[in-house]
């Protein structure tokens, strides 16, 4: 599915505003320049965005546009169902009069399915977490939750391969290897060492549990 550019540009542009108006209502060609997208463009689909009071305008000298709840109040779902008209990713979902197959069909319960778990992630973020984001310096295409994870599991992985130490399945960093401290389990490393003295007692070179020939 891909959503429609309305919703990623309306998503941008409540963002921007909601960065911008908190000394006051922004103007929306300020907004225009910053996103470099047009301003006719924007003041369309802000009318959608203000008829379901996400959006506020205010005329006079000092008017201009902001956010109408608090940002932690609207979430990026509230943004994108406005303006895809809906929640569901295919029509049959949202209408059955116009689909004779509906009734019956169970690959329209997949779409519902995936419909809703988008929107249970879409509903999750809001604005108020993204201009967190922003204030810590986060731009426009670097903030993703499963990104961000990764590049922490990354730095965990090149410290323990700087200091030797295992990865989290028992095995050593490349070009370390592995002693019997790095085992996962407590108990391997005790087997471990419970061996080596057995075979250190029947000798150098002869196999363990076997006796010893005299020639």
């Amino acid at each position: 599915m891909r959503l429609l550019t309305n919703s990623r540009y309306g998503t941008r542009m409540m963002l921007d505003i909601a960065q911008h108006s908190r000394l006051g209502p922004v103007l929306m060609r300020d907004v225009a320049r910053r996103l470099d997208v047009s301003q006719k463009y924007l003041e369309k689909i802000s009318r959608s965005l203000k008829e379901a009071g996400l959006l506020v305008s205010q005329r006079g000298p000092n008017g201009g546009h902001r956010l109408g709840r608090p940002p932690d109040g609207i979430s990026v779902g509230d943004v994108v169902r406005v303006l895809e008209g809906g929640a569901e990713m295919v029509g049959c979902g949202r209408d059955e009069e116009h689909c004779s197959h509906a009734p019956g069909c169970l690959t329209r319960m997949v779409w519902k399915e995936c419909s809703r778990a988008m929107f249970d992630r879409l509903d999750a973020i809001t604005f108020g977490e993204l201009l967190r984001y922003v204030d810590q310096g986060v731009k426009f295409g670097d903030w993703c939750p499963g990104t961000m994870a990764e590049r922490r599991h990354e730095a965990e992985r090149e410290l323990r391969a700087l200091a030797g130490l295992a990865e989290p399945g028992g095995f050593a960093a490349p070009g370390k290897p592995a002693r019997p401290g790095d085992l996962e389990n407590p108990d391997d490393a005790a087997r471990s060492g419970d061996a080596a003295r057995a075979d250190d007692a029947d000798g150098p070179g002869i196999p363990r549990n076997r006796p010893a020939t005299v020639s």
